[in-house]
């Protein structure tokens, strides 16, 4: 029997992510660098907390992704 994994961009962000992001709650948008974003999923999680990101990753098919999951995702611009 053979499971499909889920995309990265919908698994939940990484513990540190997470408490990275409760610490960037000063009520302003900052700009954010994931390096190594893969296909999104830390990327997109701060973004929707507000702030702006920039995903970088040295695998095109990993960023084409990511951008798809962006736009995908309601409340990113």
């Amino acid at each position: 029997m053979v499971l499909e994994q889920s995309p990265q961009a919908l698994l939940p962000p990484s513990p540190f992510v997470r408490r990275f992001a409760e610490a960037l709650k000063f009520g302003v948008a900052l700009d954010v660098l994931d390096v190594g974003c893969c296909e999104g999923r830390n990327a997109i999680y701060i973004a929707k907390l507000g702030h702006n990101v920039i995903g970088l990753s040295n695998e095109l098919p990993d960023l084409q992704t990511a951008k798809q999951n962006a736009e995908s995702t309601p409340g990113i611009r």
